[in-house]
């Protein structure tokens, strides 16, 4: 932790090592970070291994030049700016992340899964009926919209039944999968290549997304502790 506010003085920067945390965005933005504590006169003590006399005298000149413009309030406006750019890259630098939904759509005691189209990323894989959330849309609207347009369905939105966050090659994508229902219509192959109803047991058989590998091993799961009750009773 120490370590971490370690800076290289510039009229001493040949006698001084920088630590190994120190490259890049991180080394500057602890540097925001020193230099902020030390206009507030918050004294850190900071173990330094290579530091020689001379360098400690001039290490002392620094840290008084900045008291003595610690009075300064442009210090705190500049302290905030610096904050707000450093926030700003780390957020554009971070993953772009991609809303979908899905519908777990149950028939008795098989639920709907839908293939792929073959000219589409990770075609012929099987998935949930679903697609990306457009701006402006809620997860439901998003749900029931996609139902229609692949489908021509109209869906019963229920409860979310589970989230999943998953990174391909091309995209990651934060999937929320809800109970439904169909309300109205029969599924139409309007987009998919193919549309099947299977039971729980017959995952085994087929190759889903990835995405999907979290969610079939808890309706596995919930499958098996269903069977369990039943029997116990």
């Amino acid at each position: 932790v120490v370590q971490a506010f370690c800076f290289r003085c510039r009229s001493c920067s040949s006698a001084h090592k920088r630590c190994s945390l120190q490259s890049g965005a991180l080394f500057h933005f602890r540097r925001v970070i020193y230099h902020y504590i030390t206009s507030l006169k918050i004294i850190f003590f900071i173990n330094n291994t290579t530091k020689t006399p001379a360098c400690q005298q001039r290490r002392a000149v620094c840290v008084a030049r900045k008291r003595k413009n610690s009075r300064n309030p442009l210090v705190f406006i500049w302290f905030c700016g610096m904050i707000i750019i450093y926030t700003t890259d780390i957020t554009e630098s971070g993953v772009d992340m991609t809303e979908v939904v899905a519908a777990l759509i149950w028939d008795s005691d098989k639920f709907m899964i839908c293939q792929r189209p073959a000219h589409k990323a990770r075609g012929l894989l099987w998935e949930f009926v679903g697609g990306k959330v457009e701006p402006g849309e809620t997860k439901e609207q998003a749900l029931i919209r996609e139902c229609r347009e692949e489908l021509d369905v109209m869906l019963s939105v229920g409860d979310v039944f589970m989230e999943v966050v998953h990174e391909y090659p091309d995209i990651t994508v934060h999937l929320t999968l809800f109970n439904a229902n169909i309300a109205e219509g029969i599924p139409q192959k309007l987009e998919h290549n193919d549309i099947k109803w299977i039971t729980p047991d017959e995952i085994p058989n087929y190759d889903f997304c990835p995405a999907d590998e979290e969610i079939l091993i808890e309706i596995r799961k919930n499958d098996s502790e269903r069977d369990r009750g039943l029997r116990d009773v």
